[in-house]
C-alpha cells in the first residue's frame, strides 16, 4: 500500500477536521435561566424550554433551612425585581430569626411550633422570590446575547457550506492508509452521535417552545389571582389571637406576595425573552443539521475506503495463505486433506464478515426506518393538535399510516435475531474452543498426525510432514481467532439490530394507535354533489375495461401454472367436495334423525353436523379465496389486477360466512334440530340469506377492487354507490330477519320480554346502521365508513361464532343432563328393588329412624349451574374479542390504559417497576367475580359431565367438588392479585402477618378448615354414614369446610367441628361394613331345663324379620344370676337404623316363645 511519511500527519489532521468539525460551535452559548421552583437551580432556556413553574408554597419550603423576613407590610420590589444582595439579606434575616425563636423558652410549644411553621414557610417563599429574580436576570441577558449567538451560528453555517464537495473529499481520502482511515472513521462517528443527539436536543426545545408563550401566559393569570388575594396582609390574621402567630403569619403572607410578584417578573422576562431564544435556538439548529448532513454523507466514502483497503488486505493474505496451503498439500494426501478441512473454517469466516457486511447495511435501514417513524410521530403529533383537520391532512395521515411497517413482521425478525444471536454465540464458544485446542500447534500437529497413522494403520509419515502439518494448524488457528472475533462483533451487531428494532416497533405501535384513534373520524373527500353520478359513470369505464380483464385472467393462469402443487391440492379439494356433496347432506340428515334419542344421541352429534356444514360452506369461496390469494402476492401484478385479487379474497371471506348461515340454518341443520329453532325462525333466516348472497357478493367484490386502488376518483364515484347499495341491502336484511313479529326471535319476544316495550326502537337502530355508515361515506368519510363497516362485519362474525360455541356447549350439556337423569332413574329402580322390604313400623312407640340424606346433586341444580357457567365463559371471551378488536378504532377505550399507580415487583432477583392501569383493575375485578361464579358452578359441571361416568361413591364425588371449589377460589385471587402487580414476595408479608394472626386467635378455625381437608381426602367420615361421637349418634349430612352436620334419631341437626372428628374418638358404624351386631340379656328361673330355654330363644331369633343368617345368630349361657339363669342372644342387623327394631321385635319374640313353652323369666 502507498504511504506518504511527510504528509502524513498533517492529512490525517485535515481529514479529521472535516470529518468531526467542532461540535461545541453551537453549543457554547452562555446560561440564561429559566422557570424555577424555590430551592431549584436556574437553568440555560438554551438546555431546556422553561417549563411551568410552580407557585410557592409550604410544601416547596426546606423545613431545616433557617430564613429571615422583612418587616411586616413591607411590599416586594416594584415589579417584583429586587436586588440581589437585597434578596440575599431578607433571606438570612429570615434564618437568624428562626434560629433565634427556635432558641426561645418563654412561649408555649404548640405557639412556637405554629409560628415556625409559618416563619419557613417565609423562608420558601424568599428563597423562591430571589430564584425567580436571578432566573429573569438571566432571561434578560439570554435575549441580550441572542443576536450574537445568531450571528456566530450563521457565519459557522455559512463557512459549512463553502468546505469542499464530497468529489473532492472523496479524493483526499483515497490517499489515506488504512490505519489513519480507521481513525478517521471512528472520529467521525463519534462526531455524528454527538451531532445527532444534539440536533434531537434543539429540536425537542424548539417543540417545548412553541408551546411555551400559551402555558407561560396561563400561568401569569394564575400568579395574578393569586397575588390579588393576598393584597390584604391582615385579612389573614383574622382567625388568630396570639400576637407571635400574627406576626408570623403576616411574614408568610408578605413573602408569599413578594414571591409571586417575583414568579410574574419571570414569566414576563421569559416571554419577552422567547422569541430571540427561539430564533437563537433555530440557528443553532440549523447549524447542526447541516453538520449531521454533512457527516452522514461524508462517513460512508471513509467507510467505503476503509473496506476496500480491508477488503485488499484481507485478498493478499489470502492469497498469500492459499499458495502455502496449496504447496503444502501437494507434499502428502494428509496435508491435502487438512487443507480441505481448513477451507470449510474460511468459508465460516467469509460468511460471518459477509454478514457484518450485510448487517451493517441492514442496521443503517432500520434506524433510517426508526427516524422516519418518529418524523412521522411527530408530525401527526403537529397536525392533530391542530384540530379541524381538512381532506388534505386527512390523506397526508392515512398515508402516513399505509407507509407504517408492518408490526408482526417486525416482531418476526426480533425472534428469528434472537435465535441468530443464540447460534452465533454458541458458534462463539465452539470458535474458542478449537483456538484453545490450537494454542500448542506443536502438539496439535502431533496429535493429527497420531489420528492418522493409526487410521491409514501405517507405521511412520515422511519427516518433512510434521513441519508443514504445524504450519498449516498455526494457519487454522489464525483462521478460528478471525473466524471468534468475527462472531463477537456479528452477536454485538445484532444485539445492536435488535435494540433498534424493538424501538421501531414501539414508536410504530404508538403511532398506529394514535393515528387510528384519529383517522376514523376525519373525512377522506369532500360530500357528494351535483357532478356524482358523472363520477360514477366513469368509475364504471374503468372496471368494465375488457383489456384489463384479459391480462388480469393471462396473469391469474400465469400464476396457478407456476405453482402446480398448491393449485392441484385446491382443485382436488374442491372437486372432493363437490363429489361428496350430496352423501355429506344425507349425513346432516341421518345426524337429524338420531339427535333427541337416547339410544343414538351423544356428544359427538353437533361438533359433528357443523363440520359438516363448514366443508359445504367451504366449496364456492374456496376456488374465490385462490384465486385472489395467487393475484396479490409478490411480484404484484398491475393495479387492476392486484384490485381483483382483494375483491376476490373479500368475496371469498362473505361468501363463507353467509353460506356458512345458510346451510346450519337450512332443514335438518344445526339451527332447527340440535339447537330447538323453530320453523318459522329458521325459514327466516335462511331465505333472507340466500337472497343477501346473491345482491352482496357483487357488491363486495366491486368494494375490495376499488379500495386495493390508488384512485380517489373510485372511492368518490362507484366505492361510494357500491356502499350504499350494500347499505340498503344489509338494512333490508337486518330488517327483516330481526322483525319483532315475523323475525328469527318473534318466538321469544312475548309482551313480557324485557325487549318487548323498546322492540320499535332497537328494531329501528339495527336496521338503519348500515344505511347510517353508507351515509356517512356520502358525507366525505369514505376511510372512516370502510374502517366502520370492516369492523362491524368482523364483529358479527365473532358474535355469530360465539353464539355457535354457546350453542353447542348448552348442547352438550342437555345431552349430559338427559344421560345422567337416565341413570339416575335405573339407580333409584335397582335400588327401590334391592329396599323392597319396607322399613319397621314403629311397634314401641318409637319414631321410624331418620333418612340417610344421600349426598347426591340435584339434576336440575346442576344444569342450571352449568347453563350458567357456559354463558359466563361465552359472554366474557366475546367481551374480551371485541374490545381488543375495537381498541384502537374507539379513542375512549384507550381511557382503559391509563396508568393508576405503580407496583414495584422482583423478577429474577432484580427490581422492576410494572404499571398498574384501569384495565388491570377491570381484569382483577373481572377474575374475583368469575372466580366466585365459577367456584359455585363449576362442581355441578364436573358432576354432569364427568364425575357421574366415573364409579366412585356419591361421597368421593363429594368430596371431589368441594376440593374443586376451594382450588378455583385460591387460583382465582391469586390470579387477580397478580394482574394489579401482586407477587409472591409481596403477599409473603400478609400470609406471615396472618400466620401471627392464626397463632393468637384464629387456631381453632384454622385447625377446623385442615381438619375438613382431611375429612375430605382420607374419608374416615362420609356423607351417609352413621357415627358415634362421645354420646351422639347419628347420620352425617353434610361436611363443610369448618364443621359438619349429623342428623340424630330425633331428627335433629347436630353441628360438630371438623377438629372433633380428627382429635376425638369417633365410632362409625358404616365405614367399611354396615352389619352390626345387637345383644340381649335374658334371665330364666332356677329349675328351668336350660337346652330346651336356649333352643327355644335361638328359634325365635331365627323367626325375627331382618335379623342376619350369615352372621348367624346365636345365644349362650353366660353365668347364674343372683334371681336367675343368665343368657346372652348374640343378632346381626344390616344396618344401624335396624337396631331399635330388632331389639323391640326380640323381646317380643323371645317373651312369646318362652311363654308358649311355659319356661318361667327370672
Amino acid at each position: 500500500m502507498m504511504t506518504f511519511p511527510r504528509l502524513k500527519l498533517g492529512r490525517t489532521a485535515f481529514l479529521l477536521a472535516l470529518l468531526a468539525m467542532p461540535v461545541a460551535g453551537y453549543a457554547q452559548a452562555p446560561a440564561a435561566p429559566k422557570t424555577v421552583a424555590p430551592a431549584a437551580k436556574a437553568a440555560t432556556p438554551e438546555e431546556k424550554a422553561a417549563p411551568p413553574a410552580q407557585a410557592p408554597g409550604p410544601a416547596q419550603t426546606d423545613p431545616a433551612a433557617k430564613a429571615a423576613v422583612p418587616a411586616p407590610g413591607a411590599a416586594p420590589a416594584p415589579g417584583g425585581d429586587e436586588p440581589a444582595e437585597a434578596a440575599d439579606r431578607s433571606i438570612e434575616r429570615m434564618k437568624s430569626r428562626i434560629k433565634e425563636f427556635e432558641a426561645r423558652t418563654d412561649v408555649a410549644p404548640d405557639i412556637r411550633d405554629q409560628a415556625l411553621a409559618l416563619l419557613r414557610t417565609a423562608l420558601g417563599h424568599l428563597e423562591a422570590a430571589s430564584a425567580s429574580a436571578a432566573s429573569a436576570k438571566r432571561f434578560q441577558e439570554s435575549a441580550q446575547k441572542s443576536p450574537e449567538r445568531i450571528t456566530e451560528a450563521k457565519q459557522q453555517l455559512e463557512a459549512l457550506r463553502k468546505e469542499p464537495g464530497e468529489e473532492e473529499f472523496a479524493k483526499r481520502v483515497d490517499k489515506l492508509p488504512l490505519g489513519e482511515a480507521q481513525q478517521a472513521l471512528d472520529a467521525s462517528n463519534s462526531a455524528a452521535a454527538t451531532t445527532k443527539a444534539d440536533l434531537d436536543q434543539l429540536e425537542g426545545r424548539l417543540r417545548e417552545m412553541a408551546t411555551r408563550a400559551t402555558a407561560a401566559r396561563e400561568e401569569q393569570t394564575v400568579e395574578k389571582q393569586a397575588l390579588d388575594a393576598l393584597e390584604n396582609p391582615d385579612e389573614a390574621q383574622a382567625g388568630d389571637s396570639n400576637p407571635v402567630v400574627v406576626d408570623a403569619r403576616r411574614a408568610a403572607v408578605t413573602a408569599e406576595r413578594r414571591a409571586r410578584a417575583a414568579k410574574l417578573n419571570l414569566l414576563e422576562q421569559e416571554l419577552i425573552a422567547l422569541p430571540a431564544r427561539q430564533a437563537s435556538t433555530t440557528a443553532r439548529r440549523d447549524l447542526a443539521a447541516a453538520k449531521f448532513d454533512k457527516l452522514s454523507k461524508r462517513i460512508p466514502i471513509v467507510a467505503a475506503h476503509v473496506n476496500r483497503l480491508k477488503e485488499a488486505e484481507a485478498a493478499k493474505r489470502q492469497a498469500d495463505a492459499d499458495r502455502e496451503a496449496k504447496r503444502l498439500s501437494a507434499q502428502h494426501p494428509l496435508l491435502e486433506a487438512y487443507v480441505k478441512d481448513t477451507d470449510v473454517i474460511r468459508e465460516r469466516g467469509a460468511d460471518a464478515t459477509r454478514a457484518l457486511d450485510e448487517g451493517k447495511s441492514r442496521l443503517a435501514e432500520i434506524q433510517a426506518d426508526l427516524a422516519r417513524v418518529r418524523d412521522s410521530k411527530v408530525s401527526a403529533q403537529q397536525v392533530l393538535e391542530i384540530g379541524s383537520i381538512g381532506g388534505e391532512f386527512s390523506e397526508l395521515l392515512r398515508a402516513m399510516r399505509a407507509q407504517l411497517p408492518d408490526t408482526a413482521r417486525l416482531q418476526r425478525r426480533i425472534a428469528d435475531r434472537d435465535q441468530a444471536i443464540v447460534d452465533a454465540r454458541l458458534q462463539r464458544l465452539q470458535a474458542e474452543d478449537a483456538r484453545r485446542a490450537m494454542s500448542d500447534t506443536g502438539g496439535m500437529a502431533d496429535r493429527v498426525l497420531a489420528a492418522h497413522v493409526k487410521r491409514a494403520e501405517q507405521k511412520a509419515v515422511p519427516d518433512h510432514v510434521r513441519p508443514a502439518l504445524e504450519k498449516l494448524v498455526a494457519a487454522r488457528r489464525d483462521l478460528y481467532v478471525q473466524l471468534h472475533d468475527a462472531l463477537v462483533t456479528r452477536i454485538a451487531q445484532l444485539a445492536e439490530q435488535n435494540g433498534a428494532e424493538r424501538d421501531l416497533l414501539n414508536q410504530t405501535t404508538q403511532l398506529r394507535a394514535l393515528l387510528n384513534s384519529r383517522l376514523l373520524w376525519l373525512p377522506s373527500s369532500g360530500s357528494i354533489g351535483i357532478g356524482w353520478l358523472d363520477q360514477v359513470r366513469a368509475s364504471f369505464g374503468w372496471i368494465a375495461d375488457l383489456e384489463a380483464w384479459k391480462v388480469t385472467g393471462q396473469t391469474l393462469f400465469a400464476r396457478a401454472v407456476d405453482r402446480p402443487i398448491p393449485t392441484a391440492i385446491v382443485l382436488f379439494a374442491f372437486g372432493a367436495l363437490v363429489v361428496f356433496s350430496r352423501r355429506l347432506t344425507a349425513r346432516l340428515a341421518r345426524i337429524a334423525e338420531a339427535v333427541g334419542r337416547y339410544s343414538t344421541d351423544n356428544y359427538l352429534r353437533t361438533p359433528e353436523a357443523l363440520l359438516i356444514s363448514a366443508l359445504l360452506a367451504i366449496k364456492t369461496p374456496l376456488l374465490f379465496g385462490y384465486a385472489g390469494w395467487l393475484l396479490v402476492q409478490p411480484p404484484l401484478a398491475a393495479d387492476f389486477a392486484v384490485g381483483v385479487g382483494v375483491g376476490l379474497l373479500a368475496v371469498a371471506s362473505l361468501l363463507m360466512f353467509l353460506r356458512l348461515i345458510q346451510f346450519i340454518s337450512m332443514q335438518n341443520g344445526l339451527f332447527s334440530t340440535h339447537f330447538g329453532w323453530s320453523e318459522r325462525a329458521r325459514a327466516t333466516l335462511y331465505q333472507n340469506t340466500i337472497w343477501l348472497k346473491y345482491v352482496i357478493t357483487p357488491i363486495a367484490f366491486i368494494l375490495g377492487m376499488i379500495n386495493a386502488s390508488s384512485l380517489q376518483s373510485l372511492r368518490d364515484g362507484l366505492g361510494r354507490f357500491a356502499f350504499l347499495a350494500g347499505g340498503i341491502a344489509v338494512s333490508l336484511y337486518i330488517a327483516r330477519v330481526i322483525d319483532p313479529r315475523r323475525g328469527i326471535i318473534a318466538d321469544r319476544l312475548t309482551p313480557t320480554h324485557p325487549l318487548w316495550m323498546t322492540r320499535v326502537i332497537w328494531h329501528a337502530l339495527l336496521s338503519l346502521l348500515p344505511l347510517a355508515i353508507a351515509g356517512l361515506a356520502l358525507w366525505g368519510y369514505y376511510d372512516g365508513a370502510s374502517q366502520l363497516r370492516d369492523g362491524l362485519l368482523l364483529s358479527v362474525a365473532i358474535i355469530v361464532g360465539a353464539f355457535l360455541v354457546y350453542s353447542v356447549a348448552m348442547r352438550e350439556v342437555l345431552v349430559a343432563r338427559r344421560r345422567l337423569e337416565t341413570k339416575r332413574a335405573v339407580e333409584r329402580r335397582e335400588k327401590a328393588r334391592a329396599q323392597a322390604i319396607a322399613e319397621a313400623k314403629a311397634a314401641t312407640g318409637e319414631p321410624p329412624p331418620p333418612a340417610v340424606e344421600e349426598p347426591e346433586v340435584d339434576i336440575a341444580s346442576i344444569s342450571d349451574q352449568s347453563r350458567q357457567l357456559v354463558r359466563l365463559s361465552v359472554f366474557l371471551l366475546l367481551a374480551t374479542a371485541l374490545y381488543f378488536f375495537w381498541r384502537e378504532a374507539l379513542p375512549s377505550l384507550a381511557l382503559l390504559d391509563v396508568q393508576l399507580w405503580q407496583q414495584v415487583i422482583m423478577a429474577d432477583g432484580a427490581t422492576r417497576t410494572v404499571p398498574v392501569t384501569v384495565s388491570n383493575v377491570m381484569v382483577a375485578l373481572a377474575t374475583i367475580v368469575i372466580t366466585f361464579i365459577a367456584a359455585r358452578n363449576l362442581p355441578g359441571l364436573l358432576e354432569i359431565t364427568a364425575l357421574h361416568r366415573l364409579r366412585i361413591e356419591a361421597g368421593t364425588r363429594y368430596a371431589i367438588s368441594a376440593v374443586s371449589r376451594y382450588l378455583i377460589a385460591i387460583a382465582g385471587l391469586v390470579i387477580a392479585f397478580q394482574s394489579i402487580g401482586f407477587d409472591w414476595s409481596q403477599v409473603q408479608w400478609i400470609v406471615a402477618a396472618l400466620g401471627v394472626g392464626v397463632g393468637f386467635g384464629l387456631q381453632e378455625i384454622v385447625a377446623n378448615f385442615i381438619s375438613g381437608l382431611i375429612i375430605l381426602f382420607e374419608r374416615p367420615v362420609r356423607v351417609g354414614d352413621t357415627v358415634t361421637i362421645g354420646d351422639l349418634t347419628g347420620t352425617v349430612s353434610r361436611i363443610h369446610i369448618r364443621a359438619t352436620s349429623m342428623t340424630d334419631g330425633e331428627n335433629r341437626e347436630i353441628i360438630i367441628p371438623n377438629k372433633s372428628l380428627i382429635t376425638e374418638k369417633v365410632i362409625n358404624w358404616t365405614l367399611t361394613d354396615s352389619i352390626t351386631r345387637v345383644t340381649l340379656k335374658i334371665g330364666i328361673a332356677y329349675g328351668t331345663d336350660t337346652v330346651r330355654a336356649q333352643m327355644s330363644i335361638l328359634e325365635a331369633v331365627k323367626a325375627t324379620p331382618q335379623v342376619l343368617d350369615a352372621p348367624a345368630p346365636s345365644v349362650f349361657f353366660v353365668g347364674f344370676g343372683a334371681s336367675g339363669l343368665e343368657f346372652e342372644v348374640r343378632a346381626f342387623v344390616l344396618q344401624l337404623t335396624h337396631r331399635s327394631t330388632v331389639i323391640n321385635d326380640l323381646h317380643v319374640a323371645i317373651e312369646r316363645a318362652l311363654r308358649e313353652r311355659q319356661i318361667a323369666m327370672s
